[in-house]
């Protein structure tokens, strides 16, 4: 909240200021209080109002710009009071001094001086100066948490005004109090203040302080979900202060702006006006304001799951606020190192932030902030395993939420109380809690109380009712999971709602029938690569529609609605997934309120997309990501082709589906899930081996060989066996892994260390089924120009020059850059879409932040999220690099890495290494490769006929088996005229 005389535009002590009287400069330049004295005893030995009125003018003229000034001005007013015996004066100094630390920031030395202008004048009897005096004091009691006494002193200041007529300080004394009521949650309270303020503003002609009253009023707008009105309040102004050219308010308005982005789930957005306002705050001095910045960056990092840098930003700024003694935000801040500690795994530190947070609170009688910092402290307690210490804290703390109204926290700590009663089995004591969620209505714990009924009734074997529960508690996470855009949120999203999932499936498997078998795989495939199939989509669509190709004028009107109208529910289920729930506040606006908000949006959206011809658009908030059926991936598969989709379930059990053109089966497989991640392990350390030297290579041949292919048949024998009888017949095979099965190179397995996999099927690989189909798709591809080759001077790979000229003897026509041509802009600036993209470069797989991962390029390294960005993208993409098919397996089975990438934009079919690649083998691999797709090969038979005829020259698996396909394996290239 800003004061309409309380925004600052720097603070730096070296700022020169000229001061234009003489006589006011000549006091400045005097070193201490007794020059001055003896000063003005010379030459102004009585009260000189001209003097006064000259210091004054000075005072209002620095104040904002040099409050450093405004000290020593202060300074020569004491002086004034001292010499002339002047009690009038001497308020005045103090009344300056406070202006002066307000605008430092240091609202604590900004309140005792206020406090000593106020009795001063009290004692003199003179009410319109307390009152003019109150009008700052109020804005600083405000950041230092005394809403009371600032409520107190702006009625009486209120009053006064009213009173004498004073329309210009009563709106000052408005806009303030305004403030106050809307950190107190007193939002429609607040908005008559600012009604009444702006009225008088517009009166007077002062638009710099209406266009504040319309910051402030917008940041109520935004509580009361009625952002459109926020952003147009907030843009107005932002016009306004650009005009004036007051940077620092500007930046005020982008961190507000930045605030309703995170609020719509738009969080890179939000991030980027945060650092956009930081960079000016920074710049100018202005030590809080830069605090207020990573106060709300910490929530988007928790928000992104990104508790390392959540809990670093929260700690900065928490000293900052906690110097300036401004307990509301520091207390704010020490529940976020709570959140991000208690997620790094660190129980007892987490206690103890919640601890200090919790005393901030009691100090400044925030009752509801309080029972916040224990229903955290309920959970944390839980998880260490003192559940009745837990169970006291969750009780105390939905007393108080009941007594204050605030039903979403009421429905929370139900939900804390039923998982507690089901974890001791007491079935009727968790329903009675779980049928209370259900019926409170409340939007983001909605599914933690269907799953719950769930849960009970699947234990009672009512198995219609559990049935009913566990797919309403699907539904409300999908709901829920509608409104988030950020990627890495999505994922994060999931991550405690997987077992919802889970359980279904599981529930789904005990009945051996062909419905129970289609409801588990549906299950499984809701629950994976979520966010990587829902960026398939959007970013799809937003190509198409910035393109302008492809799409009618009547679809791009439908489609800006349906961007619209989906912006709102990311909007409102937002507002009850972070707003409501977090904030705690009693006058917050009622849930039904919302709930009205949504039902009319989704159906205005469900309206607009029945006349959307796009299938993955029908992604309705009820079905917010296009997920298949098992008729969809039977529909997508030619004949003699299935798919194989793997499932590890949370207690270890391997599940598998296999789907083809005719029939569907389930097996749960007996495998030791220990012994199988040690054989996964030691096969990557043996391939790794091959990485000491071609030396090496030749004195361990037999030891390399015998090991790997130990490891291969153990795999062979666990996954493969049990179904071998099942895929006589198959000629194609789409292995949907699941967990770390996705570092398995199944079509290298072997039964016997002779015959491997590749020899019996086409072998190819997709992060999910849904995705699978989606690339089967019979989407129009439009070719535009030959195929695109890229290659680098690196020691690290030298033979990319011949493979880039291998590749080139087959396609003349194709363009190539090798070398220092082979830039970041290439790749940037493509906007034709060429026939292959192959990207014969040196990768990076970064383990520790999988978003990082990039290839290198002759001026750069090309990340994942430069990937996302390219304008076009060709159907088919070779990365002919070191395990540019490793990725990080996420929350939800989400692969993170540059395959993703390609895929998001627009890849059909990904060729990638799943290891480190020998640069001769690879060479000769790619000629072949390249070969057989200009015969007419779809990709997937290319690869295989090139892998048979490399195993020719190099029998070891390391050599030929490194290259997949991933995504569509039917595809053939179309080869421009």
């Amino acid at each position: 909240m800003l004061s309409v005389d309380g925004i600052r535009v720097a603070m730096n002590p070296e700022d020169h200021i000229e001061i234009e009287d003489p006589t006011v400069q000549t006091l400045l330049d005097l070193a201490d209080l007794e020059s001055r004295c003896a000063w003005l005893r010379t030459h102004v030995p009585q009260p000189d109002e001209a003097l006064l009125t000259k210091i004054h003018d000075a005072v209002e003229r620095t104040k904002r710009l040099n409050p450093h000034l405004t000290l020593q001005l202060a300074d020569v007013l004491d002086a004034c009071a001292r010499v002339w015996q002047d009690d009038a004066v001497r308020a005045e100094s103090a009344y300056t001094r406070a202006k002066a630390f307000r605008h430092l920031g240091k609202y604590e030395q900004a309140v005792g001086c206020f406090e000593t202008a106020i009795a001063l004048h009290r004692q003199r009897g003179d009410d319109a100066s307390v009152a003019r005096v109150t009008v700052g004091y109020v804005d600083a009691l405000l950041y230092l948490g005394h809403y009371e006494q600032a409520l107190h002193y702006s009625a009486q200041a209120e009053q006064v005004f009213v009173r004498v007529g004073d329309q210009a300080r009563l709106a000052k004394v408005l806009s303030n109090r305004g403030n106050v009521l809307a950190r107190l949650g007193r939002f429609e309270e607040a908005r008559q203040c600012y009604a009444r303020a702006r009225e008088a503003f517009r009166a007077l002609g002062d638009w710099r302080r209406l266009m504040i009253v319309n910051i402030n009023d917008a940041n109520v707008h935004a509580e009361l979900n009625a952002f459109r009105e926020a952003v147009a309040l907030l843009r107005e102004a932002r016009r306004y202060f650009e005009d004036t050219g007051e940077s620092r308010v500007v930046a005020q308005i982008d961190v507000n702006m930045g605030y309703l982005a995170f609020a719509q789930g738009q969080y890179q957005s939000a991030l980027r006006l945060l650092q956009q306002a930081r960079s000016v705050f920074e710049e100018q001095a202005l030590p809080v304001e830069v605090a207020y910045v990573d106060l709300h960056r910490s929530d988007c990092y928790l928000a992104l799951n990104l508790w390392h840098e959540a809990l670093e930003t929260a700690q900065a700024a928490r000293a900052c606020f906690e110097a300036h003694a401004m307990n509301w935000e520091a207390a704010r801040l020490w529940l976020n190192e709570a959140i991000a500690v208690a997620h790094l795994r660190d129980v007892c530190a987490a206690l103890q932030a919640l601890d200090q947070a919790q005393a901030l609170f009691s100090e400044q009688g925030n009752v509801l902030w309080s029972a916040v910092a224990d229903l955290h402290r309920a959970y944390l307690l839980w998880r260490k395993g003192a559940w009745e210490d837990a169970r006291t804290y969750v009780l105390a703390a939905r007393e108080r939420f009941a007594d204050y109204g605030v039903v979403g926290r009421v429905a929370e700590c139900d939900v804390l109380l039923g998982e507690m009663a089901l974890a001791d089995n007491d079935l009727d004591e968790a329903q009675a809690h779980f049928q209370r969620v259900d019926m409170a209505r409340v939007f983001p714990v909605a599914y933690r109380g269907a799953f719950g009924l769930g849960q009970v009734a699947h234990r009672r074997g009512q198995r219609r009712q559990a049935e009913r529960a566990y797919k309403q508690a699907i539904a409300h996470i999908e709901q829920m999971y509608a409104g988030l855009q950020s990627e890495m949120y999505q994922m994060a999203f999931l991550q405690d709602k997987l077992p919802v999932y889970d359980k279904f499936v599981q529930f789904c498997l005990e009945e051996q029938t062909p419905q129970a078998q289609r409801e588990a795989f549906s299950g499984i495939e809701r629950a994976k690569s979520r966010a990587l199939l829902d960026l398939l989509t959007r970013l799809s669509l937003e190509k198409r529609v910035r393109q302008h190709k492809h799409l009618s004028p009547h679809e791009k009107t439908l489609w800006r609605q349906m961007d619209d109208l989906k912006r709102e529910l990311h909007w409102y289920y937002n507002r009850f997934y972070e707003t409501v729930m977090e904030s705690g506040m009693r006058e917050a606006q009622p849930v039904s309120t919302l709930m009205s908000a949504i039902a009319d949006r989704e159906a205005r959206l469900a309206r607009l997309l029945k006349h959307w011809h796009v299938p993955e658009m029908a992604a309705t908030p009820r079905n917010p990501v296009w997920t298949v059926r098992v008729e969809d991936v039977q529909q997508a598969l030619p004949p003699k082709s299935a798919l194989l989709e793997f499932y590890i379930s949370r207690e270890g059990e391997v599940i598998l589906f296999g789907i083809t053109h005719e029939q569907v089966v389930s097996r749960s497989l007996s495998v030791d899930m220990d012994t199988l991640k040690e054989t996964l392990q030691h096969l990557r350390f043996t391939f790794n081996k091959f990485g000491y030297g071609t030396e090496y290579r030749q004195r361990y041949q037999h030891i390399l060989w015998e090991a790997v292919h130990r490891d291969l048949r153990t795999l062979y024998a666990a996954l493969i066996a049990p179904i071998e009888t099942w895929l006589d017949g198959i000629e194609t095979l789409v292995i949907v892994p699941h967990g770390l099965f996705h570092y398995i190179p199944f079509h290298a397995l072997t039964p016997d260390g002779e015959t491997y996999l590749l020899d019996q099927h086409i072998v190819t690989y997709a992060p999910s089924a849904t995705l699978f189909c989606h690339t089967v798709q019979d989407f129009p591809t439009h070719v535009e120009q030959p195929p695109l080759l890229l290659g680098i001077h690196d020691a690290s790979v030298p033979y990319v020059e011949a493979e880039v000229n291998f590749v080139r003897h087959i396609f003349p026509e194709a363009t190539a850059y090798v070398g220092d041509t082979a830039t970041l802009n290439v790749l940037r600036e493509l906007t034709q879409t060429p026939a292959c993209l192959h990207l014969a470069t040196h990768a990076v797989f970064r383990s520790d932040n999988p978003f990082f991962s990039a290839l290198k390029l002759a001026d750069g390294w090309f990340f994942v999220s430069d990937v996302y960005e390219m304008q076009t993208m060709a159907p088919l993409v070779t990365l002919s690099a070191c395990e540019t098919g490793r990725a990080h397996v996420a929350v939800g089975d989400e692969l993170v890495g540059l395959c993703r990438g390609f895929f998001a934009a627009g890849a059909r079919s990904v060729v990638v290494s799943l290891w480190m690649v020998d640069d001769i083998s690879t060479a000769k691999l790619m000629k072949q490769f390249y070969a057989a797709l200009a015969a007419g090969m779809p990709v997937a038979s290319a690869l295989r006929h090139a892998q048979h005829v490399l195993r020719e020259w190099y029998p070891h698996p390391y050599y030929w088996a490194p290259f997949v396909v991933m995504g569509n394996p039917f595809y053939r290239p179309q080869w421009p005229q």
